[in-house]
């Protein structure tokens, strides 16, 4: 390889991570970062509408031990999912990047199984842009599951009972 095609090669590799630090300049707690993003609390598509499988409410909450847990709602004849966000990293002012682990035996085969989210939150509202399981199955990628389907962008909830 020619040094002029090692060094565009280098200039490409460099500008595509300008500005995209390899670690966190400062590691926030994780609670910390949540709370900064005002994620504390019930969000939903439809939060005039009770939880139900086809619109789960999903709580993050703190813990009295100072940890990030979700709690996901799906209606009144289904179990509630219980998580842990085992990470939170704020890659953007609106956006920020999560590891969500299922720690509830109400998940069944899915429980473990954690999850590299990243999540925009903006005006009341948070959608994930991608999802990538300890599978290594990508569920989400660029806001659009497997399918092609956009996920939903998820409001805030005011009351955050579910």
């Amino acid at each position: 390889m020619t040094f002029l095609l090692r060094l565009s090669v280098l200039a490409t590799i460099l500008g595509l991570t300008a500005g995209v630090p390899a670690t966190p300049a400062r590691a926030d707690a994780i609670l910390d970062v949540i709370r900064a993003y005002g994620l504390i609390g019930t969000w939903a598509a439809d939060c005039a509408s009770p939880a139900s499988t086809d619109n789960w409410h999903m709580s993050y909450y703190a813990t009295s031990a100072g940890m990030a847990r979700r709690k996901s709602y799906r209606g009144p004849n289904e179990n509630t999912l219980d998580g842990t966000v085992d990470s939170a990293e704020r890659l953007t002012p609106t956006m920020l990047r999560m590891r969500l682990r299922n720690d509830d035996p109400n998940w069944g085969d899915a429980n473990g199984r954690y999850y590299d989210t990243v999540v925009e939150v903006a005006n009341g509202r948070a959608r994930s842009l991608s999802s990538i399981g300890s599978d290594g199955i990508h569920y989400i990628t660029e806001g659009k599951f497997r399918d092609g389907t956009p996920t939903s962008a998820l409001n805030r909830c005011r009351n955050s009972s579910s």
